[in-house]
């Protein structure tokens, strides 16, 4: 089962521990309203969308699921040690076959540069990860065949069995 929020949640506790030194947390509801205001750097955890396979399955729905996920890495300076170009090294080496929960190894996309502010650099790296969609299916109620009597041309009649609209 592929519930979002788990594997965002993973990703994010997955970058923190292997970088304790950044903020890492999920992207935030109010965007506008982010400050980067930590020493070192950043790191926000954004799911983009998924694309689907088609159904692989004849009576329950089975689709392969490729989540899309964004982080955008803040860094103080560019070029030098713990600048953003070395926070992008370490944080692809850290995502890089990554298995987030019910999900494939994480690998890479692309990168590219957002924006630079007041020396506050910005980069976005894009992932994808795959996982299974199924149905949810209702319990099947109806009733079970629990015995079959076989009878051949020329057989008699079970005694067990009546015949629809014969009553005794």
């Amino acid at each position: 089962m592929s519930v979002t929020v788990p594997i965002l949640q993973d990703l994010t506790a997955h970058i923190q521990a292997a970088l304790p030194n950044l903020e890492v947390r999920l992207f935030p509801d109010r965007p506008s309203e982010y400050r980067f205001m930590h020493p070192v750097g950043a790191v926000l955890v954004q799911y983009s969308g998924s694309q689907f396979e088609p159904p692989r399955a004849l009576q329950t729905i089975v689709q392969q699921r490729i989540l899309k996920i964004h982080l955008t890495v803040f860094g103080r300076n560019l070029h030098h040690d713990f600048g953003t170009l070395d926070l992008l090294d370490k944080i692809r080496l850290a995502v890089v076959g990554h298995r987030p929960v019910d999900c494939s190894p994480i690998h890479l996309l692309s990168e590219g540069f957002l924006d630079e502010t007041a020396g506050a650099w910005q980069y976005e790296l894009r992932l994808q990860t795959e996982t299974e969609q199924i149905q949810v299916c209702q319990p099947d109620n109806r009733p079970r065949l629990t015995s079959v009597y076989v009878r051949q041309d020329g057989d008699p009649l079970n005694p067990h069995i009546q015949l629809k609209g014969n009553t005794p």
